[in-house]
């Protein structure tokens, strides 16, 4: 039963990492990029961003603890301070992915695809959105990696 969690709450975060990484993809297509290209990644990105990361969010939260249950036999308690430290973690970089940053995806694609000159101001806002989420999940990996306390 763990181990059919653990493969679910991969799959989960599979979800949750690819806004994160159609944002990247967009910084691996150089300038030289279609404009229309370049809207429908920031378009990708949007919808990830509102629905594969939320699935991805949500099957990642309840198979996490779920396994936090099953192994809820002394060594893992739900006392401990890194568990609740990452939840609250995850709920921040979930509800930011499913609004925040998908919301400056699709104002990207859409500044994108008028020809709008403010474009780079949203793009910057949405890069600076993926990352600082990145940086959460960075941050939930590690302590849930090497629980510090």
């Amino acid at each position: 039963m763990y181990l059919t969690m653990f493969f679910l709450h991969i799959l989960g975060i599979a979800g949750i990492a690819a806004p994160i990484l159609v944002y990247l993809a967009t910084g691996l297509m150089g300038s030289n990029v279609d404009k229309g290209m370049l809207a429908g990644v920031y378009r990708l990105g949007d919808v990830s961003g509102k629905y594969l990361a939320t699935f991805g969010g949500v099957v990642a939260l309840i198979t996490g603890l779920i396994m936090v249950a099953i192994t809820n036999s002394g060594l893992i308690t739900w006392g401990e301070l890194w568990i609740w430290v990452s939840i609250v973690l995850f709920v921040i970089a979930e509800g930011m992915a499913s609004t925040v940053t998908s919301r400056a995806g699709a104002e990207a694609a859409a500044l994108l695809a008028k020809g709008d000159a403010s474009y780079q101001a949203a793009a910057s806002r949405y890069g600076m959105y993926v990352y600082v989420h990145l940086i959460l999940w960075v941050i939930i990996v590690a302590l849930m990696v090497f629980k510090p306390f």
